[in-house]
């Protein structure tokens, strides 16, 4: 057949394009040799300039050591000198530190001297002042004795006057005792003289007078006689009286002036003592002082002494002068010299050049040999890579000359490769039309395949469909929910009954209707809250906001209740929080009695109320109040 044909065409050609390969292969690598060895050759070619640069420098290090070896002698001579002047600087820098050191405990003694001899000096000037402030005290001794005499006979002197005060005083009790007299007979003269004039009145004035003695009536003569008797002895009296009153007059002057002389004298009397005392006191005091001064004087002359004596034999940091004069004697001995110090050191300095060619010196005795040697076998390889790099060199030449027929291979290739891929392509153009019958055929094989499969999904899909059905409509309205709520409802209903009786004295009932007939005719689902009372049965929303609360109220409660009881937990606890407002008396009153009659199915009932009838109805109490400072907590 024509695939047959094509075929043995293709395998004739494969053999000869593969000869040419092949022939294209050795020639390349005829070639990639001839790269590598270029590449060797540049190697080579950099290694002999590394060889030859190698071969310069070690024969300059050698002409610069036999240079070197040659001033052997000149450098080593400065070389031992240069280490001399280092061991003389070397124990000259030993000497100045050791120097510096002593220098230092010198100048510290020094200063720990001075500080002796200063406290030294300090203490003679205080000794010093203070003689001067003693016998500056001592010398007042006669004066202050004379001073404290002299006030002594003062406060004698006082004696006497105040003998004279206590005489005054007496004085002035005399005249007192006077006075009194002169009081009492003034004050009996003046009761003389009122009893007299009654008398003459009496005498005078009454008819029939009568002698208060016989009881006879008196006569004329007798009235006058008696007129003139008391006309004398009230005279007399009188006379008397004036007497006393200007002798009571005088006393009283003389009384008045011995009191103020008195007080005047007892006042200077005793600030004139008060001073003097003091004075003796302050003077007894200073002379006790002068004596102690006297005393003290004598002391601190020999203590001046004593210092005197310390200061000029130099008694003071024994301790720190011996040490002193220790240091000073080692310092002698140490016979350091700053100049001839700082000479060795600018002769270190100078001979310090000679350091480095020394160093040099010593390296070129070491390597001169093995740097010759390394220069004799550095010209050795020299050789040995030039001869190298001539074989190399040939054998180039010989790979160019190969590498001639490269170009006529390479052409016969790819015509060789042309007619191959030729060929090739009608190869493949007949097995893709042969594998194209063939893949339609295993098509039909895999389409009636999957067409059992999808036979047997569809038939599973139906049977599934049925079984989501059934689920959907057992989920919706009619199915579960419904169930659940219809047995929900009744208790929810009786609950909410029980406490709405309770809260309404039984005149309302709580129905929840889940169906309701439309117009139609037909029944629809629904949650309606009926509430009956005595007017009749309506919706929840038609009721007011009192009795909505009490209907809500307990629904919420009966709710509540059947949650717990499901969900298996307990109910503890009830909270109320407001709505009581819309409550009448007799609502509240109602819905206090319901929360109290639920109380003993609960733990803790908690109302949140602002109506006081209803916070008044509880036995125990949270009140808050609002103040200006904050919210205030009280337990009633």
């Amino acid at each position: 057949s024509g695939l047959t044909r094509v075929s043995s065409t293709l395998r004739e050609q494969e053999t000869r394009v593969n000869d040419l390969r092949r022939q294209k292969e050795s020639l390349e690598t005829r070639k990639w040799q001839l790269d590598q060895l270029e590449q060797h050759i540049s190697q080579r070619t950099r290694t002999l300039a590394q060889w030859n640069e190698q071969l310069r420098q070690q024969l300059f290090r050698i002409k610069e050591h036999e240079d070197l070896l040659n001033r052997q002698e000149s450098i080593e001579s400065a070389y031992t000198r240069l280490i001399e002047a280092r061991k003389e600087n070397e124990e000259l820098d030993r000497k100045f530190r050791q120097s510096v050191t002593l220098e230092r405990q010198k100048t510290q003694l020094d200063a720990k001297v001075r500080e002796a001899s200063q406290s030294l000096l300090t203490e003679h000037a205080l000794i010093q002042s203070r003689i001067g402030q003693l016998e500056t005290t001592s010398n007042k001794l006669p004066d202050l004795k004379v001073a404290l005499r002299q006030t002594e006979h003062h406060l004698q002197h006082l004696s006497e006057e105040e003998e004279a005060l206590r005489q005054k005083t007496v004085n002035g009790q005399e005249l007192r005792v006077r006075i009194h007299s002169l009081e009492t007979g003034k004050g009996q003269l003046e009761k003389d003289i009122t009893d007299i004039t009654e008398k003459l009145h009496l005498l005078l004035t009454e008819h029939g007078a009568r002698c208060p003695l016989c009881e006879t009536e008196l006569g004329i003569d007798r009235v006058r006689l008696i007129e003139d008797k008391f006309t004398t002895d009230k005279e007399q009296k009188a006379g008397s009286l004036l007497s006393a009153q200007n002798g009571l007059t005088d006393s009283r002057k003389s009384l008045k002036s011995i009191e103020d002389e008195i007080v005047q004298l007892e006042k200077r009397l005793k600030q004139e003592r008060a001073t003097l005392q003091g004075k003796v006191s302050l003077l007894a005091q200073q002379t006790v002082e002068a004596e102690q001064a006297a005393q003290q004087l004598e002391q601190e002359k020999e203590n001046l002494a004593v210092i005197e004596e310390r200061l000029a034999v130099k008694d003071f940091a024994a301790a720190e002068q011996a040490l002193l004069a220790e240091i000073e004697a080692e310092l002698a001995g140490l016979d350091y010299d700053s100049g001839h110090h700082e000479q060795v050191r600018l002769q270190l300095s100078d001979l310090g050049q000679y350091e480095e060619p020394k160093r040099k010196l010593d390296e070129a005795r070491a390597q001169i040999d093995p740097e010759r040697q390394a220069a004799a076998r550095a010209e050795e390889a020299r050789k040995e890579l030039h001869h190298s790099l001539e074989t190399d060199n040939r054998q180039k030449q010989e790979l160019l000359h190969e590498l001639t027929l490269l170009p006529g291979v390479l052409e016969n290739l790819a015509g060789a490769e042309t007619e191959y891929n030729a060929l090739s392509t009608q190869q493949e153009q007949a097995q893709q039309a042969i594998g194209g019958i063939r893949a339609k055929l295993e098509h039909c094989i895999e389409l009636e395949s999957r067409k059992k499969e999808r036979e047997k999904l569809l038939s599973r899909a139906g049977t599934e469909e049925d079984i989501y059905r059934e689920l959907a409509e057992a989920f919706g309205k009619k199915g579960i929910q419904a169930l659940l709520i219809e047995t929900a409802l009744p208790e929810i209903e009786n609950e909410a009954n029980r406490l709405l009786s309770r809260m309404t004295e039984n005149r309302m009932h709580v129905k929840i209707d889940t169906q309701r007939e439309t117009k139609k005719g037909d029944t629809l689902e629904t949650l309606d809250i009926n509430i009956a009372d005595e007017l009749g049965t309506r919706n929840y929303e038609m009721f007011s906001g009192g009795e909505a609360f009490r209907i809500n109220f307990s629904i919420r409660i009966a709710l509540s209740r059947l949650l717990a009881r499901r969900a298996g937990a307990p109910l503890p606890t009830l909270i109320v929080d407001e709505g009581f407002g819309t409550q009448d008396s007799t609502g509240i009153e109602r819905l206090r009695d319901a929360i109290n009659s639920i109380q003993d199915d609960f733990e803790k009932i908690i109302v949140i109320t602002h109506i006081d009838e209803l916070r008044d109805a509880f036995p125990t109490r949270i009140d808050v109040t609002k103040t200006p400072e904050g919210s205030v907590i009280e337990l009633g």
